[in-house]
């Protein structure tokens, strides 16, 4: 059972010991398998986790920049056939730089700082 953030200490010292006796079994043991197949499971589901958190800091990251340029503003109609001029809400020449390089979509060549 999870105590303020942690397991138990009586029950992490019963894993603990249970992985030490782990190693006087044989390879192909079932409980050795069972273990094996159980801490490779947790070790899975933290790196995804980690690789998630990962991505989802670059993508609002990016999107941020994206936002800040005329062209990618979320609120944005299609300014240009109603001949309104395309506005960053950005100061200065560059709206910011992406963490994720994009390619262009007009040459796609690929860039990191937004222009506008």
């Amino acid at each position: 059972m999870l105590t303020d953030g942690g397991i138990d200490p009586d029950d992490m010292e019963v894993v603990l010991r249970v992985l030490d006796e782990l190693e006087d079994l044989p390879v192909d043991h079932p409980d050795a398998v069972a273990v094996r197949r159980a801490t490779a499971r947790v070790y899975k589901r933290v790196k995804q986790r980690r690789r998630r958190a990962a991505r989802e800091a670059v993508v609002a990251a990016d999107e941020a920049v994206t936002a800040a340029t005329g062209t990618g503003a979320p609120g944005r109609i299609d300014d240009e056939t109603q001949g309104l001029p395309l506005v960053s809400s950005a100061q200065g020449a560059t709206a910011g730089t992406l963490i994720q390089a994009r390619a262009c979509y007009v040459c796609k060549v690929r860039y990191h700082v937004a222009t506008w």
